[in-house]
């Protein structure tokens, strides 16, 4: 993942037009962590209260973390947000 939320979130942010809707899919923290060989080469891991804070933090509105539950998606989640309009 992003090694700076805050600044990712950001350009997300900055990149989107306004009433735009974000929507990152993405692997949770803990079912990377059983993929070393891809992650262990400098991958940094973002807990979901920390993807959630950074998206509301930029200026997000309506920040929401959606669980999947899925025989291939468990342990994956959508995070989806607005930009305000205006």
């Amino acid at each position: 993942f992003w090694p700076e939320l805050a600044r990712a979130f950001a350009e997300l942010r900055r990149v989107l037009r306004p009433g735009g809707v974000l929507t990152i899919g993405f692997s949770g923290s803990a079912k990377l962590r059983g993929f070393d060989a891809i992650t262990r080469h400098g991958f940094r891991f973002h807990e979901n209260a920390e993807l959630v804070a950074a998206a509301g933090g930029a200026g997000f509105a309506g920040v929401r973390l959606i669980e999947l539950h899925g025989r291939v998606t468990e342990g994956d989640f959508v995070l989806r947000a607005a930009r305000r309009a205006g």
